[in-house]
């Protein structure tokens, strides 16, 4: 059966949970311990002759109600769903030598298919004998660059997002070189071997990466990026990416990105700017592209008084098209999820202009709570409203009428149950702009009025309620008990 390996290496991670107490494990989007390439903490493994293992296991559920949800392809009202996610890891490593592989099902409830059984992660690495990282990583990998606006890790999703890549990395003293070439659709036909020969034939989507950073103080850190993607899968698509210019300009052409990204961290107090230029053709739209964002965010933490209160502010803007001779939508890539733009992810790094505020409290050392607000409009009344799935809402903007998204409102808690178990649930309003409404109202979604006329509601509710269970517990919880 497919599930067979699942369970084979469940039962390996269970059995050997006695022989190692103090695994690493990455949950919920956060970063593993071990930043560059292996962990060398033997406390961490199980040992079989000369290699060591680490297993894992993440199981998350979730369960989803929308209301009138402004990204519903269909009519308004009620919808709601199920999911869970199954990950299950093994690492091994010897020497400079290291192999990560990671088993996911991520499916809804009730679904009348089972959930496929796909690697998550599934890569070798050889690492260079020197006092600090250096290595070279083959195969399926998370990778995320900065803060996630431009490639991020997607862990919102069910399923994730992982990159099928070839990455190297390189550290000194001061900085940390990072450069990569990852396939983001694959090349058509694939071939006798895969039993496909009659095809369309597309060269499929690439994305190649150099990042440099440099850790010149705590409050001074930063990174150079650049980026370039090459699409070719719009014939692969088929008509239905026609009815966007985005979705056409993002899967043919050639795109280049310069990205610089500042950041600090002191005494509680963060802050991080950044500015992104793109720049390149757009394939079948036969146009150049110019685009221009910018992000910046401020936040401090109070460690000396009650409840720990953390307090940040932000903004960004992102330029949108202006029907011109020239492309001017800037295009995210694959940004991150639930993480910059609000709960309900309606917003993204393309065609915005936003200000937000975030507040988090510790009620105790595993209760949190913590609440967000912000505001977004479109930059430009002519481009498309895309939300962070990277997916149009409307394709054809406002034309001279309101720019205005409208407002969003999120409140989080966060309870450890046990060092293995989280809760996490939440609540968003989403009070929906005049730009907004316009826009849903010709796209279908929308109520009928006494006079005959379509008007899109004027709220929007998201609610959740995800549990997480991960064996080993996480370093962190381990370390604070300490």
């Amino acid at each position: 059966m497919r599930l067979s390996p699942i369970f084979a290496l469940a039962t390996f991670a269970i059995s050997s949970r006695a022989l190692a107490d103090e695994i690493t494990f990455r949950r919920d989007g956060a970063p593993r311990e071990e930043e560059h390439g292996s962990n060398d903490d033997t406390h961490d493994t199980v040992r079989v002759g000369s290699w060591r293992f680490r297993p894992d296991v993440q199981l998350r559920a979730q369960g989803e109600y929308r209301r009138d949800a402004a990204d519903q392809q269909t009519t308004t009202g009620d919808a709601w769903t199920l999911w869970q996610r199954a990950r299950l890891s093994l690492e091994g490593s010897r020497d400079n030598v290291r192999a990560r592989v990671s088993l996911q099902e991520a499916r809804a409830w009730g679904a009348t298919s089972d959930g496929a059984v796909n690697a998550y992660e599934a890569f070798g690495e050889v690492k260079m004998k020197r006092a600090r990282p250096a290595y070279l990583r083959v195969g399926r990998q998370e990778i995320r660059l900065g803060d996630g606006r431009l490639i991020g890790l997607a862990d919102w999703r069910p399923a994730a997002r992982s990159l099928d890549a070839a990455l190297g990395h390189f550290s000194t003293e001061l900085f940390d070189f990072d450069a990569f070439a990852a396939m983001l659709r694959d090349a058509r036909p694939a071939g006798p071997g895969f039993g496909m020969t009659d095809d369309v034939i597309s060269t499929g989507d690439q994305l190649y990466a150099l990042s440099i950073t440099g850790r010149f103080h705590p409050l001074f850190r930063v990174q150079a990026m650049g980026l370039l993607r090459v699409a070719n899968s719009l014939d692969a698509l088929g008509t239905n990416a026609t009815r966007s210019r985005f979705l056409v300009s993002s899967t043919s052409g050639e795109m280049g990105v310069a990205s610089l990204h500042v950041s600090g961290e002191r005494e509680g107090w963060t802050y991080g700017v950044e500015g992104a230029l793109e720049f390149g053709n757009t394939g079948v739209l036969d146009l150049n592209r110019f685009a221009t964002a910018a992000a910046v965010r401020a936040g401090k933490r109070f460690d000396d008084i009650a409840l720990r209160p953390r307090f940040r502010v932000g903004g960004s803007y992102a330029s949108g098209d202006d029907r011109s001779g020239t492309y001017r939508q800037f295009d995210p890539i694959l940004p991150e999820l639930h993480a910059h733009y609000g709960a309900m992810d309606l917003f993204t790094w393309s065609n915005i202009l936003e200000a937000d505020f975030e507040a988090e409290i510790e009620l105790s050392r595993d209760f949190h709570l913590a609440g967000a607000a912000r505001y977004a409009r479109m930059a430009n009344d002519q481009g498309e409203w895309l939300s962070g799935y990277v997916t149009p809402l409307s394709t054809g903007g406002n034309p001279g009428r309101s720019k205005d998204l409208g407002e969003e409102f999120d409140v989080f808690a966060t309870y450890r149950a046990a060092p293995e178990v989280t809760l996490h649930g939440g609540y968003s309003l989403y009070v929906l702009g005049q730009g907004a409404g316009d826009m849903l109202a010709r796209t279908g979604r929308s109520d009928t009025a006494a006079d005959g006329s379509l008007t899109a509601p004027g709220l929007s509710h998201f609610a959740y309620l995800q549990a997480s269970f991960v064996l080993p517990e996480p370093r962190t919880y381990r370390e604070e008990e300490k």
